[in-house]
């Protein structure tokens, strides 16, 4: 009893001046471990498709091929983008559809490590750089871009060796995209729709979040005590 699909996406493309061990072999991995999770557990009730693309770091044509014309793709879905611009470091959700709300509460709830902040969300919208999530978010897809940043001194090098991969890294990688993804294979696809974006940072044990429209208001009442 499908209400949608889930796209979980990696690229297995590289630099040319690099290996791709991190950017991003470590997606593509964790992918296909969730496939392999996925398909060994309970069948879920959304389809459930892994999409590996090529071509990101030229033009991000391998996923911008998907989103425009696979069959797959022709209704859109929720999009978990797995990246990496480092070599170590928590897997922090850097980046989300816009009205996030919903899709917030669902990575809160079923993401093991949920690391993230809607002030990196707001920064990297400011920003000009594009991975495969940005091709999805312009055929109309929803959902989340997530990567692991520290150790950034080996991106785009000759060191981006799958030896310089952090297991723990990885690991908290394949935690994140199969609580994910399980949790958007159970629920209605269908309302994911908020009316805004949350507000949202890391306390222990989870992460705290309310609705970005009392953002000014508690700023003003902050500046006032």
């Amino acid at each position: 009893d499908p209400s949608g699909r889930v796209f979980l996406v990696a690229h297995y493309d590289s630099v040319q001046s690099g290996p791709g061990g991190n950017d991003d072999a470590a997606g593509t991995s964790a992918v296909l471990e969730v496939a392999r999770a996925l398909a060994a557990g309970p069948r879920p009730r959304n389809d459930i498709v892994f999409v590996l693309t090529d071509a990101e770091e030229a033009c991000l044509c391998g996923a911008s091929g998907f989103a425009a014309d696979h069959p797959l793709a022709a209704d859109g879905g929720v999009v978990l983008n797995l990246e990496a611009r480092g070599s170590t470091g928590p897997v922090i959700m850097f980046e989300t559809s816009p009205r996030n709300a919903k899709l917030v509460d669902v990575f809160a709830r079923a993401a093991p490590h949920p690391v993230g902040t809607s002030f990196a969300v707001e920064i990297y919208r400011a920003l000009p750089n594009d991975t495969d999530f940005t091709a999805f978010m312009g055929h109309g897809f929803v959902g989340l871009n997530s990567a692991y940043i520290d150790g950034g001194a080996i991106y785009h090098t000759p060191l981006d060796t799958a030896a310089a991969l952090d297991r723990a890294s990885l690991q908290q990688h394949g935690d994140n995209a199969l609580g994910m993804a399980r949790e958007f294979g159970r629920i209605d696809l269908t309302d994911l729709t908020a009316d805004g974006d949350n507000t949202y940072f890391p306390v222990p044990g989870g992460l705290f979040r309310y609705p970005g429209q009392l953002t000014l208001p508690l700023a003003l009442a902050a500046l006032a005590a």
